[in-house]
């Protein structure tokens, strides 16, 4: 009788365990994503298109452009070559098919185009990014809204290096939203 016991004990006891981890692990999207992409973020795709104009058209009036740098650790200089990828929500739609990846030039800048993103249930419009050097890489995002840019702070925490350049700066010309976005990589 106290085998059987024992035995169901412990029966129960792993299987709340596992309902429990099962349970916490299908919410998070985060962690289903990095399972299955190697990426915290969602819509992440490696193959995407070799292209700095992610727009789906050309005929879209509102328009955002984003441009920047790429530091090293220091924030003293450009990183050369680094490959960014860059993907968010298309608009009125879920599905991530605004994406393409480019390179920084000699300086370590970079510039792309894209149409306003859609937002997220419950979040700003924002654009993800991985960025690598064939040695690292990091992966973030840049949040905004029509008047201004921002940041979260797993960001600031591990590009403060760069000082004020951290913050991205907004700014309108015509119908194209401009953002400066630097990132550090090490």
């Amino acid at each position: 009788m106290t085998n059987q016991k024992n035995s169901r004990r412990s029966f129960l006891l792993k299987s709340a365990a596992a309902t429990a981890g099962l349970a916490m692990f299908s919410t998070t999207k985060t962690l289903a994503s990095i399972v299955e992409n190697g990426t915290p973020f969602e819509g992440y795709n490696p193959y995407s298109e070799a292209t700095n104009d992610l727009r789906s058209s050309i005929v879209h009036a509102k328009g955002i452009k984003v441009e920047g740098r790429i530091f090293n650790k220091s924030g003293s200089q450009g990183i050369a070559q680094a490959k960014i990828e860059v993907w968010h929500l298309s608009p009125q739609s879920k599905k991530y098919r605004n994406q393409g990846h480019f390179f920084t030039d000699n300086d370590g800048f970079y510039t792309f185009i894209s149409d306003i993103p859609e937002r997220e249930d419950g979040k700003m419009p924002r654009i993800y990014f991985k960025i690598s050097n064939g040695t690292s890489n990091v992966f973030t995002q840049l949040l905004f809204d029509s008047n201004r840019a921002y940041i979260l702070n797993d960001h600031w925490e591990y590009h403060r290096n760069l000082g004020g350049y951290v913050f991205p700066k907004l700014r309108k010309v015509r119908s194209v939203t401009q953002i400066e976005f630097n990132i550090s990589l090490y």
